[in-house]
């Protein structure tokens, strides 16, 4: 990424609301998509820029199917066999790190003072699900190319897995229309996707098992018991979301 980030002509609009509204009207992901570097720019930006919280959302919301297709496209490519390891990691990377940004995205809507009065209960917890489910996204693609995800991001899921209580939110089903995200109807879903991935060995599977294997919690995390508290101590396994 070579693009400065210092200055507003680096976004397709300005920093004010009616020029946000004006290119959320123009901008159709599906006819017309925007280079994915421009996507990781606008999203850099607007998380260190002040933006009204309904246009940060709204923003955040119109390019996130384009990041989560990017991201399928990467996997695609680290499964063929024309390039070296190397070479099809680069894509993967680049996935991450969009993915990072918008999981920064929707966890600093969520913390913001003003989110309870800003969306209703339905959009909060999609808000909430959505950091959830990206953060398992980071941990699927750090798989990928052999890496440990950032214990940073379990901590972060913990911050946004305590929202989901405060709000009592953990079951309120979001409906998301995102493709990636329709196996995640809710916080307590996702979590449970999580959880369940992060304790497989991936260090001793093939990219393509990972994916395989994904797939397969995300269909049966639902399986998944929980308990509020590890007081009989007959748990496999426990999560401390509140530990830094």
């Amino acid at each position: 990424m070579n693009k400065k980030m210092n200055s507003v002509k680096t976004l397709p609009f300005n920093m004010d609301d009616d020029s946000i509204n004006k290119w959320l009207k123009h901008y159709q992901p599906q006819q017309n998509p925007i280079g994915i570097d421009q996507i990781y720019n606008i999203l850099r930006y607007i998380n260190l820029k002040n933006v009204t919280l309904k246009s940060y959302f709204l923003i955040v919301d119109k390019i996130t199917a384009q990041i989560l297709k990017y991201a399928d496209q990467s996997n695609l490519a680290l499964l063929s066999k024309n390039q070296e390891f190397k070479a099809k990691q680069k894509p993967v990377k680049l996935a991450i790190s969009l993915i990072k940004a918008l999981t920064l995205a929707y966890s600093n809507i969520s913390d913001h003072q003003g989110f309870s009065t800003c969306f209703n209960k339905k959009q909060q917890a999609l808000i909430i699900n959505r950091g959830i489910a990206c953060i398992g996204l980071i941990i699927k693609q750090e798989a990928l190319i052999q890496e440990p995800a950032p214990s940073s991001f379990y901590s972060k899921m913990g911050d946004l897995y305590r929202a989901g209580i405060n709000f009592r939110l953990l079951d309120q089903p979001t409906n998301d229309t995102i493709s990636q995200f329709l196996n995640h109807p809710t916080i307590t879903a996702s979590i449970k996707i999580n959880l369940l991935f992060s304790i497989i060995n991936t260090f001793a599977l093939t990219a393509k098992q990972i994916i395989s294997v994904h797939g397969l919690i995300i269909k049966a995390g639902d399986l998944l018991e929980t308990k509020s508290d590890n007081k009989s101590g007959d748990v496999d396994l426990y999560w401390d979301y509140q530990s830094p």
